[in-house]
């Protein structure tokens, strides 16, 4: 795979986490019931190897990665026991997976469930004399799913109901995680667009998951100027689709402790209005107000706006209810940068921490520039963003819920997902 296809393969965000932790109808929102103000391992408590509480056995987080070759795409899922700065991921101890690897994580349960991509399987795992162990085996033949470049997203709905979203196909899969059996699949055709449609991680509250939808091509460097979600209600698996289209590409979600989800348009969507492509949308926020399923039509604020620069996306939780978000710095972009993924690979991208309520940002200097591809994950009130290298050959995981935001788990390749057990 040449260097432009697996530029166009990362930002068509295969590789985005599809871990969703615990999604309960009954727990907590994204993070099974615990408060987001708990934050694990601040005081060097189980979430940084500490000791777990008595009478439980704490068996640390697992991590996809991976790593690009000549030969294309290979992936490893392995176990760390905490998220400290000084945590590291060995690939020579880590389960190694042919082509892309999904992995899936239902927090607390000792459990994750690994989906090959080119061998339609998926198994489950769990950990004993801390090493993985397979359980139980899931196959995905006969759904029609390609096995490259196909993205899916899941959530846990109970011990013996989930549901994946493959984006390739555009079907919905309820599967009984505990009997590692398929129960029912949906045709979600009324998802398709003029491009390919890709999901991504989604936002579970009261009982509904929130699955955000972009639409972009990387062969012609094209992304469809709307933003989509799908909203998954986890009892009864009944759907409704959310569209508006004034913002593009609103993949990152977040929920706000007020039970607002926002969402914001990707860098990938700030690059291709930098370079002028036809039918790019706006990059903005979008809001789904607590208890609706509706976006708010008066709330769609360009996230330029909110800093010193003509083009900026993404969206990842910070401290004290505020968010960050990049800018794009065109000065810093080289010369022959021609396409949305190499403008989001090169290191123009700087990070801006931003008061909403105030409605003011401040550049957060410390952290400098960087490529502008990110992926966030939340792991028990903890958020993460991925730090790549430019090459993509090794990625640091960025707490951004801590003041200052603090470099942790670091591993070879570029993290998938990430979940604790």
């Amino acid at each position: 795979m040449t260097r432009s296809a697996i530029l166009s393969f990362l930002v068509a965000g295969v590789l985005t986490g599809c871990d969703d932790g615990d999604a309960n109808p009954d727990a907590g929102p994204r993070d099974g019931g615990r408060t987001a103000d708990a934050a694990p391992g601040a005081d060097g408590g189980p979430g940084d190897g500490g000791t777990a509480d008595a009478g439980t056995v704490d068996l640390g987080y697992v991590v996809s990665a991976a790593t690009f070759g000549p030969g294309g795409i290979d992936s490893y899922v392995g176990l760390v026991p905490s998220l400290g700065d000084d945590a590291t991921l060995d690939p020579a101890d880590a389960i190694e997976v042919p082509g892309v690897a999904l992995l899936y994580v239902r927090e607390g349960s000792g459990e994750f469930f690994v989906d090959s991509v080119s061998a339609l399987t998926l198994t489950k795992y769990g950990v004993e004399g801390g090493r993985p162990v397979e359980r139980g085996q899931l196959s995905f033949a006969g759904l029609g799913f390609p096995t490259t470049q196909r993205t899916s997203a899941n959530v846990f709905a109970s011990e013996t109901r989930a549901y994946l979203i493959d984006s390739g196909t555009l079907q919905m899969v309820r599967w009984n995680p505990s009997e590692m059996t398929i129960d029912e699949t949906v045709d979600l055709s009324e998802l398709a667009g003029d491009v390919p449609a890709l999901v991504y991680a989604p936002v579970v509250r009261d009982g509904t998951a929130f699955f955000p939808f972009a639409y972009y091509d990387p062969a012609s460097d094209t992304i469809q100027a709307e933003s989509v979600v799908l909203a998954v209600d986890l009892e009864d698996g009944s759907r409704t689709v959310l569209r508006d289209d004034r913002c593009g590409d609103a993949i990152y979600a977040l929920l706000t402790e007020s039970g607002d989800i926002l969402l914001g348009s990707g860098t990938v969507n700030a690059a291709t209005e930098y370079l002028g492509r036809e039918g790019a949308g706006a990059s903005c926020l979008r809001r789904i107000p607590a208890g609706a399923l509706a976006f708010d039509e008066a709330f769609h604020p360009p996230i330029a706006d909110f800093v010193e620069a003509d083009h900026a996306g993404g969206l990842i939780a910070g401290p004290d209810g505020d968010v960050y978000v990049r800018a794009l710095d065109a000065s810093a972009l080289p010369p022959e940068v021609a396409t949305s993924a190499e403008a989001v690979a090169a290191p123009a991208w700087t990070w801006w921490r931003v008061d909403l309520d105030a409605g003011t940002a401040t550049e957060a200097v410390d952290l400098g520039a960087s490529a502008g591809r990110f992926t966030a994950f939340e792991v028990e009130g903890r958020t993460f963003a991925t730090r790549s290298a430019a090459d993509f050959s090794s990625t640091t995981l960025l707490e951004t819920t801590v003041e200052p935001p603090a470099e942790r788990l670091s591993v070879t390749g570029i993290v998938g997902a990430l979940g604790r057990l």
